[in-house]
């Protein structure tokens, strides 16, 4: 996106000159030539209305520019913080509290069937599956 604001900017900064070149060579060989007044006048206020629209482009592109660098800086934050949480997600699926966390559940599960509360109200008060409670409940009675 930068690569192409540059660009944008060289071409316009040719086109600019350009049009500089054109409007001091033009006065110049209309003068020499002894152009009347009225025809000067018509051309120096054309070359001047083109410089203005040149100029007017040349604003609407550098503030597209820095909106693209403050859209692309926007991004990049963005994807930082995304790939901070899938560093995040990976430790926490790999970490050994998630497994004694996940023994414990069904430990508890364990020791409520062997109290006598059905499958149904384990697996809501523990955050358990109904197929997980229903499955200990079956192991627990085999």
């Amino acid at each position: 996106m930068m690569l192409w604001g540059v660009i944008l900017l060289i071409v316009n900064l040719v086109l600019i000159g350009f049009i500089f070149y054109i409007i001091l060579f033009r006065k110049s060989v209309a003068r020499t030539q002894g152009a009347p007044a009225a025809i000067q006048d018509e051309l120096a206020k054309k070359l001047n209305d083109g410089l203005s629209e040149v100029k007017t482009v040349f604003e609407k592109l550098e503030t597209r520019s820095m909106d693209l660098s403050r859209y692309e800086n926007g991004l990049r934050e963005r994807q930082a913080i995304l790939e901070e949480l899938i560093v995040k997600a990976k430790a926490s699926v790999n970490s050994p509290r998630r497994e004694a966390q996940a023994e414990d559940i069904y430990s508890k599960a364990l020791k409520m069937l062997k109290s006598g509360v059905p499958a149904g109200e384990i697996a809501r008060s523990l955050g358990l599956l109904s197929g997980e409670a229903e499955l200990l409940s079956s192991l627990h009675r085999s």
